[in-house]
């Protein structure tokens, strides 16, 4: 930008602050057009657990050999699409953008002669008036448009008062008072409007004026590419250069190519899709180039206006008002809005283009044929003025668009009621936001926006078949990846799977290639007996899927449910995400699976307090891996979440886990308890918890416990469970105690213990009895033995202790309540043995308790000696 280094500081200032923002707003449009509907959808996981059948460690019951089961969990994440999402923050930028060319063109009008100050005042009127201002509720005591007036009549004195009187006044002077004039006005709107969001309203209702200056920035800048071509073919050419006519007819010819594609493409003639620049980036290309352009131009207006400095900021405005427009309908995706600009920018492209080259054939053939430097020269025609092929390039436009019913208007109308509808869609009045897009459908009966808008609304009332309609007519014109999902997605809800493959399965011809699509396609085939499809598109996804980790995270699904061949860890050998929690959790269902050892727990998976179900699935499928039989730690982790309130939904299967691991530790007096409240507690469809507590049950021959709960897992369903039942009771009738006492393979702690009291070193005794206690609950010798020992160490308390605990466990045990009575009449516990003793009466014979009631006689009367 040379041509800005005689300027004043001041202008040189505000020019490089404008026209770095017109960079930004180039920037910001191209990529929000990348984006797509991107701008307004986005992904969401939506999980789902799957139970996968564990074996526990298995035991061996005289010949039988029981295998317990419990549940492993499988976690897979489908992606969803959100429903629409009309960005704030992007819908008041593209209103900031509109604002500062509005400020720089009426800070431009003062200097332009009358006829342009007419029209430039009347483009600024007409661009407040279209603001929908009168709707913000601004002083409407006096008059509904008393803002607008005011708002015009401010700018328009001061813009005469510039014009008239200060004519020549500094930009920056002028360019100051009128951003000062909008923030008056602004606090205005903030402080006094009654609408809701009165400046996203502002930005809604600003259709008309972006879109008209967009179709006159166009027209003006439309040629600037081919111009840059002439530039760099000819600017510095000498008489070594060769060729230039060649080069010049060559690359035109592939720009014309280009656009004639663009064209076939876009209106459905030719739908083969190949590499192509899109009209959006030759319109960024012509306005970066239409800043040096222009002022080669000058002699063009400069009978109107001079290009230092006012035509230099009248290109920046026009430029910043047009980008503001298209900023907007990229940034809500409102697809019949978009595709005005879009075929603004083509037929511009196309007609002014023909025009220029012809322009330039007429006029510079013999120059570029000889090479010349036609590039110095090209606004000096030898033969035809430029304004004849200007006309008959705005022609050509027009012709086009009469073949085409002058669409474009609709389409606009039609995204002018789309972003009406926009507007009261943000402020959930969708009953009103219906009625707005279905009025844009009158205008344009395809455009997407409408109907995936509508399909959204449809969903959030529920009405699940007004939703697969409205997403089926979105995809007609515009397929979308996310429309293509969400009918996916409605019909695996109404288990009409097969109908949701053959659904992603056109998406995938329709639409480029997307990961998050093959991963739901990948997904629903786990459903069928098809795991070579399966595999082929859980590959497609890892490779293409934003979120590459939770689709390897899935495809453990494929692993689990179809036979593996070969090693376990060969199968997904290429699977990278090593510290995505959900994967770690499914490797260990499948782990769990097959009864193979997992590798050392992630602790830094977990947190410090409040458990995500993920981190739960990864912590309780560790503790069902045979790993963890031997990590006390875990045992202690599950307890520390399990006491965390806010854990409280899955403290069910936070106990479960912790009490198969104290089981398998040999801590069944913690097992047990714990176990008996989870089978209780689990729900009456589920039929793990009662057969694996039975099982335990069953092997410490707690035979009536055993048949209670194999009964339960039998009324919750299992059929099973009746063989356990006569089983079970076929083992109590024929029960030898004392037998399997001591051919118990962990007698030998009880055993030490007696060698150890008949050599008088009862102290030593204890720990080994308190061993046998934790494995051996229901056994009551372990605890007469264990309280005999305190009684002979005189300690009463811990005696009475150890027998509350075996009442516990043992409450039907005579032997128990008669030594837990003498204990209580030994510490004067004499109400805790009155009631005691009601309980000795019920599980004794009359002449049994007869004898110990005299017995319990003589010590209460002996007692009563000693205290008097």
């Amino acid at each position: 930008m040379w041509f800005w280094k005689q300027w004043k500081s001041s202008y040189r200032f505000l020019y490089l602050f404008h026209f770095l923002i017109l960079l930004f707003s180039i920037g910001i449009s191209l990529y929000s057009f990348v984006q797509g509907n991107s701008n307004v959808v986005e992904w969401q996981t939506k999980g789902n657990i799957e139970a996968i059948r564990t074996p526990l460690p298995s035991f061996k019951y005289e010949f039988f050999e029981f295998q317990p089961e419990a549940e492993s969990f499988l976690i897979t994440e489908k992606f969803v699409p959100s429903l629409m999402i009309i960005s704030s923050k992007k819908v008041l930028f593209s209103l900031v953008l509109y604002v500062i060319g509005m400020m720089l063109l009426i800070t431009v009008i003062s200097d332009l002669q009358k006829m342009g100050f007419a029209i430039g005042l009347a483009v600024f009127a007409l661009g407040v008036a279209t603001l929908g201002t009168e709707l913000l509720g601004i002083f409407q005591h006096i008059h509904e448009r008393f803002f607008l007036i005011l708002v015009l009549i401010t700018y328009g004195l001061s813009t005469y008062y510039f014009s008239s009187f200060r004519y020549g006044a500094p930009y920056i002077q002028r360019w100051g008072w009128y951003w000062f004039l909008s923030l008056i006005f602004s606090g205005l709107i903030y402080f006094f409007s009654s609408h809701p969001r009165p400046f996203e309203h502002l930005a809604h209702y600003n259709i008309a004026i972006p879109v008209l200056t967009n179709i006159v920035f166009q027209v003006v800048t439309a040629h600037e590419f081919l111009r840059g071509i002439i530039f760099v073919l000819t600017a510095h050419n000498n008489a070594a250069s060769r060729y230039t006519w060649q080069h010049f007819a060559f690359i035109s010819l592939l720009y014309f190519a280009n656009l004639i594609y663009c064209y076939l493409y876009f209106t459905g003639q030719w739908n083969v899709s190949i590499g192509y620049l899109h009209p959006f980036v030759l319109q960024a290309i012509n306005t970066v180039l239409g800043v040096w352009g222009f002022r080669q131009r000058a002699h063009h207006f400069g009978e109107y206006f001079s290009f230092v400095p006012t035509g230099a900021f009248l290109y920046l405005a026009t430029a910043l008002i047009a980008y503001s427009g298209l900023f907007y309908a990229l940034a809500t995706d409102n697809t019949p809005l978009i595709e005005v600009y879009e075929d603004t920018a083509l037929y511009t492209q196309i007609g002014l283009g023909i025009a220029f080259i012809g322009y330039v054939v007429i006029n510079f053939k013999d120059w570029l044929l000889a090479n010349q430097q036609v590039y110095w020269y090209i606004w000096a025609p030898l033969r035809m003025p430029y304004l004849y092929s200007f006309v008959a390039g705005v022609l050509l436009i027009f012709a086009i668009l009469a073949y085409h019913d002058f669409l474009p208007y609709n389409q606009a109308m039609a995204g002018y009621f789309n972003s009406l509808a926009d507007e009261e869609y943000q402020q959930t009045n969708y009953k009103t936001a219906q009625q707005y897009y279905r009025t844009a459908l009158g205008y344009d009966v395809r455009n997407h926006h409408s109907y995936y808008a509508l399909g959204c609304v449809a969903l959030l009332e529920q009405d699940y078949h007004a939703a697969l309609v409205y997403f089926r007519d979105a995809n007609l014109k515009t397929p979308s990846v996310f429309a293509y999902a969400h009918l996916a997605h409605i019909l695996e809800q109404q288990n009409r799977w097969l109908e949701a493959i053959f659904i992603l399965k056109e998406a995938a011809e329709r639409c480029k290639e997307n990961g998050e699509l093959y991963n739901n396609l990948a997904l629903l085939y786990t459903k069928t007996d098809v795991p070579d499809s399966t595999y082929y598109y859980f590959r497609l996804a890892a490779k293409r899927a934003h979120l590459p980790e939770i689709v390897e995270s899935n495809s453990f699904i494929l692993w689990t449910k179809y036979t593996l061949s070969g090693s376990l860890d060969t199968n997904y050998l290429n699977l990278t995400h090593n510290n995505y929690i959900p994967k770690a959790s499914n490797e260990l269902a499948l782990y769990n699976k097959y009864s193979k050892k997992a590798s050392l727990f992630r602790k830094d998976f977990l947190p410090d307090s409040i458990l995500s179900t993920e981190q739960l699935c990864y912590l309780y499928n560790y503790a069902l891996n045979p790993v963890a039989l031997s990590d006390t730690s875990i045992l202690n982790l599950l307890h520390f979440y399990s006491n965390i309130p806010a854990n409280e939904e899955h403290r069910i299967f936070l106990d479960f886990a912790r009490s198969h691991l104290a089981f398998h530790q040999g801590e069944a007096s913690i097992a047990f308890p714990i176990m008996e409240r989870v089978t209780e507690s689990g729900g009456s469809g589920n039929l793990i918890y009662p057969i694996v507590f039975a099982s335990w049950l069953l092997q410490h021959r707690q035979f009536d416990k055993a048949i209670y709960y194999f009964q339960e897992a039998y009324s919750r369903g299992d059929k099973e469970a009746k063989n356990f039942i006569v089983l079970a009771e076929k083992e109590k009738a024929n029960t030898q105690e004392a037998l399997w006492w001591k051919k118990h393979p962990l007698n030998f702690v009880v055993e030490q213990a007696n060698d150890l009291i008949l050599k008088q070193r009862q102290e030593e005794a204890i720990p080994y009895l308190e061993k046998a206690m934790r494995i051996f609950p229901y056994r009551q010798e372990v605890y007469l033995m264990l309280a005999q020992i305190y009684k002979q160490l005189k300690q009463d308390s811990k005696r009475y202790d150890i027998l509350l605990v075996a009442l516990k466990w043992l409450p039907l045990s005579s032997e128990v309540l008669k030594e837990y009575i003498r204990a209580c009449l030994d510490l004067n516990y004499t109400n805790f043995a009155q009631y005691a003793l009601e309980d000795l009466k019920k599980v004794v014979s009359p002449s049994e308790f007869d004898d110990f009631y005299a017995e319990y006689t003589k010590r209460i009367q002996q007692n009563s000696e000693w205290l008097f």
